[in-house]
């Protein structure tokens, strides 16, 4: 069966040019132009994929981004932002820290697309195979934190508490190896599935929020210097 890609943009040209470029590479192409047409047809036809502009006609691609993964319908599907040249690198962080899987930054040459697109459909089908090997997994406790990463729910001395889905992540991932250092290229590959690079700082500021949403729970976060985190129980 054909995967499924959307792309939201309000540049029918832009969605002209992509569209043909997928099309060719034997994808079925679906198209939205607001924020109102992205939500709904993700929601109607739960793409494989979806391409997302940063700026659009009412919500922008941030917030679209967010409600998608806050949805138990549309949370495992992967989001590529597309931004603009003028986009800084927080923003970029930004939308990887709300779970987008990557960025394409415009104006792009229709390989690199295919190809990212085609690395994010991999990545997506690895650890939905992941996931099927290991079944449910056990709830995670840690003195006053419990995390259900099934249901994806947190709760801090019995209290809910709202993260965003890399927050959530990577809480799971230092829970789950507890007093182990796990580097910033271990954690910025295995949790936001992209290459290292530059992108410590996503990490970073990561741990940062979290531990702000954590309060006091939040001191069993260790820094190891140049090194990485860890998570010790104290």
């Amino acid at each position: 069966m054909k995967k499924r890609i959307l792309i939201v943009d309000d540049d029918l040209r832009i969605i002209a040019l992509i569209k043909e470029s997928l099309e060719e590479e034997g994808f079925m192409v679906i198209a939205a132009m607001n924020s109102d047409e992205a939500v709904e047809k993700t929601l109607a036809s739960l793409p494989d994929l979806i391409l997302l502009d940063i700026v659009l006609p009412g919500m922008d691609g941030w917030k679209i981004c967010r409600i998608l993964k806050d949805n138990i319908r549309t949370r495992n599907i992967p989001i590529v932002i597309m931004t603009g040249t003028s986009v800084n690198p927080e923003d970029k962080i930004r939308g990887l820290e709300i779970g987008a899987f990557d960025y394409i930054t415009k104006p792009f040459h229709s390989g690199e697309l295919i190809a990212r697109v085609k690395a994010v459909l991999r990545r997506g089908e690895m650890q939905k195979e992941s996931k099927g090997r290991s079944g449910n997994e056990g709830v995670l406790t840690a003195k006053s934190i419990t995390v259900d990463p099934d249901r994806r729910t947190v709760r801090v001395n019995k209290k809910h508490v709202k993260l965003r889905p890399k927050e959530l992540d990577l809480l799971i991932s230092l829970l789950k190896q507890k007093g182990k250092v796990l580097s910033r290229r271990f954690l910025i590959e295995t949790v936001w599935g992209i290459e290292f690079s530059d992108n410590s700082r996503t990490v970073d500021m990561t741990v940062r929020r979290l531990r702000e949403k954590l309060g006091k729970s939040a001191d069993s976060i260790v820094t190891i210097q140049t090194r990485g985190y860890k998570y010790l129980e104290k």
